[in-house]
């Protein structure tokens, strides 16, 4: 679904002209699912500690033991860093969610509100006091009172936000790459004890006569699964420097909306490729 969702946006921006209201539209939507990448640790880790739970629970049931728990919980705490990166991820969404929707109509201020949300997550994981910026009451007012803006003010107030963000985009960025060794030892770690477990499974399972073919290719199936999640958790650095690049390009003096949406594109493409390969196959 996500590929498919990548090469649709791939494909959108590439056809015609189009106003810069409705390019801001593409690059919000690309940046969504840049986002959404710098999620998958936190994603892929619960998925993780629910699935090793499951399945040596379930080994234990199917040796025979009356050791195994219906819902047990995992006995591995979550990684303190991971949920760190993922509350400032999930600002960040908002963030590009807005930003989506403001260049589709939608109000200017609840942009700048999730930007500000944003520069406070960001600034905390960075150990930061500092107060968000923001981009002034002129926009709050105007848009509270409903006033239309042209499409050249409408983009430059949506441009005045993005120069919000890019110093909280910049040291996030930078954190996400500090971070990253750290992030990529926790899943692979976790990755080898689902690994053990599954094949707990299903050493039990062919010996209680059960259905052992389907369960090793469910098995191989979610282990391809993990694997290009794996691959994607590994970009969550890139996905935020593409951002920021992005954002960079777009506000100089110079650059363009359809510059900024080449970087990111060019990372969604590197996406696409990355997980069909580590989802062909893996030890």
């Amino acid at each position: 679904m996500l590929t498919r969702l990548i090469i649709f946006i791939l494909a959108v921006s590439i056809t015609g002209c189009a106003l810069p209201s409705k390019k801001l539209a593409e690059f919000g939507k690309a940046s969504e699912i840049a986002v959404a990448t710098i999620s998958t640790p936190k994603n892929l880790e619960s998925q993780l500690l629910k699935e090793i739970a499951v399945n040596e629970n379930a080994c234990r049931f199917l040796s025979g033991s009356r050791a195994y728990r219906l819902a047990a919980k995992s006995k591995t705490q979550p990684s303190t860093l991971i949920a760190e990166q993922a509350k400032v991820a999930d600002a960040l969404a908002a963030y590009t969610k807005a930003l989506t929707e403001a260049a589709g109509g939608d109000s200017i201020a609840k942009l700048n509100e999730a930007a500000k949300g944003f520069n406070g997550a960001a600034g905390e994981l960075a150990g930061s006091a500092k107060a968000p910026a923001t981009i002034g009451p002129a926009v709050g007012a105007l848009t509270n009172l409903g006033v239309r803006l042209s499409e050249a003010r409408r983009t430059q107030k949506i441009k005045d936000v993005m120069e919000s963000v890019t110093s909280s985009l910049f040291t996030f960025s930078l954190r996400l790459e500090e971070d990253s060794q750290s992030v990529d030892d926790t899943l692979a770690k976790l990755i080898v004890s689902w690994d053990k477990h599954a094949r707990c499974v299903l050493r039990a399972s062919r010996r209680s006569g059960s259905t052992p073919q389907k369960i090793f290719l469910d098995f191989d199936t979610a282990k391809r699964e993990i694997l290009a999640e794996q691959a994607r958790a590994k970009k969550a650095a890139s996905a935020a420097t593409a951002l920021d690049e992005a954002h960079t390009v777009i506000l100089a003096s110079d650059g363009s909306i359809d510059e900024g949406l080449d970087i990111l594109n060019t990372h969604l493409s590197d996406l696409v490729a990355i997980k069909q390969a580590a989802a062909s196959g893996g030890n």
